[in-house]
């Protein structure tokens, strides 16, 4: 997938409905002129918004996802 990521970067307008997409799915919308190397954004819960700062380079790739996906209400 990593080469075929390379050989094909995605369009603008993919990216933009990736990100529509992820926002539906989980409330958190990703801010995108952040400084270098810094995740930051809000997850829109039900009654609050609950903004997020992460350094990507003090956690791993698994733990940013836990501490992601631990705002997003799992009761359907």
């Amino acid at each position: 997938e990593l080469i075929f990521l390379q050989n094909n970067p995605p369009s603008a307008a993919r990216s933009q409905y990736v990100a529509q997409l992820y926002f539906k799915v989980t409330q958190v919308k990703l801010e995108v002129d952040t400084e270098p190397h810094i995740l930051r954004g809000v997850h829109y819960g039900t009654d609050v918004a609950t903004p997020f700062n992460i350094d990507p380079s003090t956690r791993s790739a698994c733990e940013i996802s836990n501490d992601l996906w631990s705002l997003v209400n799992t009761e359907w």
